[in-house]
């Protein structure tokens, strides 16, 4: 091995190493981390309407808007800490709450036929907040004619 070849080794065996290293905390924490940006990404998400879509709606949203917020932000929760006991590795206290989650799950997208059909008007179209769709140019709505 030539002296030039051991500065070339080195650097390519710290590369590697760095790359294992990334390779192991992504195989450790790979789903812990990414339940936790989808619980980001919800909160972000709703933020900005659940307060006057809901919360202090005129008129008021019916009960089962209500129940299904409920049981989306309980799953929400729910997904985070799921994948927490199997990042601590409490697998068997994961798969015993894993039918709680199944029938969480179910209640919620269950929820969503009814939600839509009782719903007295889209929940981005009311007094209040913009309807973007209304309040765009023409020539952004994709109508060729109005």
């Amino acid at each position: 091995m030539a002296i030039g070849d051991a500065g070339l080794t080195a650097r390519i065996e710290r590369e590697a190493s760095a790359t294992n290293q990334f390779k192991a905390f992504l195989s450790r924490y790979f789903y812990f981390c990414m339940s936790l940006v989808s619980a980001a990404l919800v909160i972000l998400g709703f933020s900005r309407t659940v307060n006057v879509a809901l919360f202090h709606a005129n008129p008021p949203r019916p009960l089962l808007l209500w129940m299904h917020g409920a049981a989306f932000s309980t799953w929400i929760v729910f997904f985070v800490a799921q994948s927490s006991l199997v990042r601590v590795r409490k697998v068997s206290v994961h798969r015993a709450l894993g039918w709680f989650g199944a029938g969480l799950a179910a209640v919620d997208v269950g929820g969503w036929p009814v939600r839509f059909h009782f719903q007295p008007q889209p929940l981005l179209s009311r007094p209040g907040l913009p309807d973007r769709a209304r309040d765009a140019p023409r020539s952004s709505r994709g109508w060729a004619h109005s």
